[in-house]
């Protein structure tokens, strides 16, 4: 019995413990330097709904960060300095990240939760809930 708990008690402290903040946003984005001929179009400006999922390393399990005060701050953070408005000929506004991919918003987000000092250690990014990117952080 002791042989178990001690064991037991192994795998406990070598546990990786993460919280996961998941959202989502509609943008305009394009790759005007594609060279690929099979999808040019990816050129031009084109709409997603870009998936974000974002890892916190934590070592408690009573909520060192708080789910809904990360997801606020990453949601602000998108809206207010990551897209920019567009006028698209219709008249209609909406979002754009101009020329930025999957890994550049992936990267971007992640600096940002970096530059505040949380312990952010992975960020994926996904249109269309489909392809996508992920950058982390090595050892976390």
């Amino acid at each position: 019995m002791i042989n178990i708990l001690i064991r037991i008690k192994g795998l406990i402290n070598s546990m990786k413990k993460h919280i996961i903040i998941k959202t989502q946003f509609t943008a305009l984005h394009q790759w005007s330097l594609c060279n690929i001929k099979k999808v040019k179009f990816l050129k031009e400006l084109h709409r997603h709904i870009f998936f974000v999922k974002i890892k916190f390393i934590v070592k408690e399990n009573n909520r060192e960060l708080e789910f809904f005060e990360c997801k606020n701050l990453i949601d602000s953070f998108i809206n207010n300095k990551l897209l920019k408005p567009h006028i698209n000929p219709n008249s209609s506004v909406c979002a754009s990240l101009g020329n930025m991919s999957c890994e550049d918003i992936a990267e971007t987000i992640l600096s940002f939760l970096q530059n505040k000092k949380l312990p952010v250690c992975y960020v994926s990014v996904f249109e269309d809930n489909e392809n996508g990117a992920e950058v982390l952080i090595d050892d976390q």
